[in-house]
């Protein structure tokens, strides 16, 4: 058998030959959680312009059914939230052409403003609406839960995603690892407050916590849970 070819056969069999049994693959040759095709430009339409676009229309049409009820003062906070609306779907539609321009992915960082923003707007819609609609017209023209309902049903979408993309990063961990932690949080720390409710006096140590340290708590630990839940 000819030399180079022998040594050639030896080379190959050593780049295929696996590793110590048990092993785990290289934390960088990883599959990542999400496949690139969830961070495409193209997917923030169908997230978030289409959907926008339709409360746009829906919010037209509101303002057009009370318009003729409205305060100067109501006009001008609608005008406000109208342009808020419109500064979030202008955002989303320069934001899709620039990273398709530069034939670049949705990147892990850019999923924080594409969920700070829509939440800061339905603040905005949720603090203004009852003092928004004329009293006149709510009962039987345009109730506030409607209006409300689509605000969220409509935000939603980019939330969500922005919300997966963020709990899905590609920590530099074991799988093993992540895992367990993961598991842990959105399973074993709500069953470890339901148990300790279950006990005598089990939670009557909160009495002496302010409350607002309690609303901080129990919404950090709240969304801790929903980010895990979303990673599994």
């Amino acid at each position: 058998m000819d030399t180079n070819s022998t040594g050639s056969t030896e080379i190959l069999a050593k780049k295929e030959s696996p590793g110590p049994k048990g092993t785990e693959p290289s934390r960088s040759l990883r599959a990542a959680l999400l496949p690139d095709s969830v961070k495409k430009p193209f997917l923030l339409f169908w997230v978030g312009i289409l959907p926008q676009l339709i409360l746009f229309f829906l919010n037209l049409r509101d303002y057009e059914l009370v318009a003729g009820e409205m305060t100067d003062w109501q006009r001008s906070m609608s005008a406000t939230t109208a342009g808020a609306q419109a500064v979030l779907l202008l955002g989303t539609v320069v934001l899709l052409v620039g990273l398709r321009a530069q034939h670049r992915l949705i990147s892990w960082a850019l999923c924080w403003p594409l969920l700070v923003a829509p939440i800061l707007y339905l603040w905005l819609v949720t603090y203004q609406l009852g003092a928004l609609l004329p009293s006149s017209v709510t009962m039987w023209i345009l109730p506030p839960d409607q209006v409300l309902y689509d605000q969220f049903a409509f935000m939603m979408p980019l939330i969500f995603y922005a919300a997966l993309r963020l709990a899905s990063a590609d920590l530099h961990v074991s799988r093993r690892f992540d895992y367990t932690v993961t598991i842990a949080i959105a399973v074993g720390l709500p069953l470890s407050f339901l148990g300790l409710a279950k006990l005598p006096r089990g939670l009557l140590f909160l009495q002496y916590v302010p409350w607002i340290t309690l609303a901080v708590f129990f919404i950090f630990f709240g969304l801790l849970v929903l980010v895990a839940l979303l990673r599994l």
